[in-house]
Formats: structure tokens, sequence, C-alpha cells
């Protein structure tokens, strides 16, 4: 198998199959109807996140994979984001009393044991599309949640669907590796914006990866950054060389396998 190959073949497998899919369909679909019957001043749920662009790492591969949902309240009180979240956790400690329910950041984080659900809660701006999300537990700001989607669609088709898998394949470094040190959305918001017009100068995987390390020298742990594009780039000459054994060896030892 070659360099590409592998790489290839690996950044498809990283995908949530239909089986654990609709799991998590039926989990999301319930936790809506639940909120939807037990808030007041509510406006619905709105899923939003990797999960909704297909760059989510199914659970073989990150047991920290999750749903995000913006739980939207329509009220028009001045409460500061920490009253809602705990409205939230109230609601999950009722309804999920088996499950793991604490609160991560400004969000309260459902551990089930096929998946973690985030739950933010959000406020109506107005306009279709914008949200007020909490900066802090104190402080609200405005976001257009979805708004990357199509960013993401626009890179990915421009570069032969290449984008998609590479975003994965980094996602998974980054668990494997990196200690999960890159934000995902800052990952893969700093990989779209670098990768957009790439399909100019690159064409293997192996071009998309390495382009995708450069993009990311500066935003996590250098060394570690480093040691991945030289192994990448020893894959790359042993495999020229007709090493490939030795080339495999070399990129496994940055994506290994799941």
């Amino acid at each position: 198998m070659s360099v590409d190959s592998y790489l290839s073949n690996l950044g498809s497998s990283l995908v949530v199959r239909d089986s654990e899919k609709q799991s998590i369909d039926r989990s999301v679909d319930t936790l809506i109807s639940r909120a939807n019957a037990y808030f007041g001043g509510f406006d619905g749920c709105l899923v939003f996140g990797s999960y909704t662009r297909g760059t989510i790492l199914p659970r073989k591969a990150d047991d920290h994979s999750d749903v995000d949902i913006m739980m939207v309240f329509d009220d028009d009180d001045d409460y500061r984001p920490q009253a809602y979240i705990n409205r939230i956790k109230k609601f999950a400690e009722g309804k999920y009393w088996s499950s793991i329910v604490h609160q991560d950041r400004p969000s309260v984080v459902l551990d089930m044991q096929h998946i973690r659900i985030e739950m933010t809660p959000g406020k109506n701006y107005g306009v279709e599309g914008w949200y007020y999300i909490p900066r802090d537990a104190s402080a609200w700001q405005l976001t257009k949640p979805n708004s990357f989607n199509s960013d993401l669609v626009k890179c990915n088709g421009s570069n032969g669907y290449k984008v998609k898998p590479v975003i994965r394949l980094m996602k998974h470094w980054n668990v494997s590796k990196n200690c999960r040190a890159l934000p995902s959305f800052e990952l893969e918001s700093t990989l779209v914006n670098a990768l957009m017009y790439k399909h100019l100068s690159c064409s293997s995987y192996t071009d998309y990866v390495l382009a995708s390390f450069e993009a990311i020298r500066w935003k996590t742990n250098a060394s570690r950054v480093e040691r991945a594009i030289s192994k990448v780039k020893n894959a790359i000459a042993s495999e020229a060389a007709g090493f490939p054994y030795s080339a495999l060896s070399e990129i496994e030892d940055v994506f290994p396998g799941v």
C-alpha cells in the first residue's frame, strides 16, 4: 500500500458509520423532544458543529467526540449565561439521572455511553441564523454558528473532496499525538482558511497533510508539528527509494490506524 493510499483509506475510515450515526440521531431527537416539553420560554434546539459538517471523529478514534446542541431561549430576561446553564444542568440531571452530567466551560456536558452531547445556552438575536451564546459564564457574544459549514463545503469541493478527510486525519493526529492541544474548531477553521486554494499546488493526500501541518505550525506545540512533518517527508522519501514498508512505518507513526 502506498503512503497516499494509506492516508486516503484512513481518512475515509474516520467517519461515523450508519449504525453509530443512527444511535446518535435517536439520542439527539429524544433530547430535543424532552427539552421542548420541559422548558418554558424556549425556542427549540439547534444542532451545530462538527457533527453537522461530517468532520466529527467516531468514538473508536476519539472518546471525547461530542455533538453540539444550542438550547435556544426566547425570553427577554437579561439573565447572565450562568442562569441558563443552571437550568440546562437541572434539566439534564432530571431527565438523564443515569448518565454523567457536568458543566464544562459555559456549557453542560451529557456523557452517555455512546456519545457526549454538549449543550450550550443561546438566545435569539432577531436576525435569521444569528444568536447570542456565552462568551463566558457572565457575558454573551454574537455568533452565526452554522456559517462556517458553507466555507467548508466550498473548500472541500474545490480541492477534490480531500479536505474533509484531511481534517479528520489532522483531528486524529491532534487527539493521538498532540494531547488535544489544539481546540477542534480552531483546527478546522485554520485548515479551511489555509487549504481553500491549495488545489493550485497540492494534489496528493501527502501534499495536503504537509500543507495542514504548516498551517498549524505556530498554533500548537511546534516540536510535535516539526516531528510530524519530518516523519511525513521521511515516508515520501522512503517510498521514492523503493522501501514501502519503511514508508508505511513512518506514516503510521504520525497517523496510527484505528
